[in-house]
């Protein structure tokens, strides 16, 4: 089953599965729809914030934007946001009006095992469809 809009969340600290799930993205794609990409920042810890500015928080979104360009050319639209990762990939879903959200899996940390994944949460709340995609895979 082939789609229209599909929302490409890419996490800077995963490149390699990224650009898997890229590649799964671009096979699920019909003739003519649109890949948009989006990759969220996650709000740094309190005690982080110390020691980062908003300006240098915005600086590490706008180096991560660039580069990435060459990769994502072609791409629709190449979104760098600040957030909690799960409800910004929800939103900008939403927004899109996305029928498909291709997700790379990572390899789950403590944090995870106690309050659940990005992609877990992504899978039980989105509108959409939803393809999580583990590196290596398919």
């Amino acid at each position: 089953m082939p789609f229209s809009k599909i929302l490409l969340p890419m996490a800077p600290e995963e490149p390699d599965a990224s650009m898997h799930a890229l590649e799964v993205a671009r096979e699920l794609l019909r003739e003519g729809g649109e890949i948009h990409t989006l990759t969220v920042l996650e709000v740094p810890p309190s005690y982080l914030k110390s020691y980062l500015t908003d300006a240098q928080i915005t600086e590490l979104a706008e180096k991560h934007r660039e580069a990435r360009q060459d990769t994502l050319k072609g791409m629709a639209s190449n979104k760098v946001v600040n957030g909690h990762p799960a409800q910004a990939i929800l939103e900008e879903a939403e927004a899109l009006g996305a029928d498909c959200i291709v997700l790379a899996a990572h390899s789950p940390g403590a944090q995870s095992f106690l309050l659940g994944s990005t992609a877990a949460r992504v899978v039980r709340r989105a509108n959409c469809s939803v393809m999580v995609v583990r590196h290596g895979t398919i």
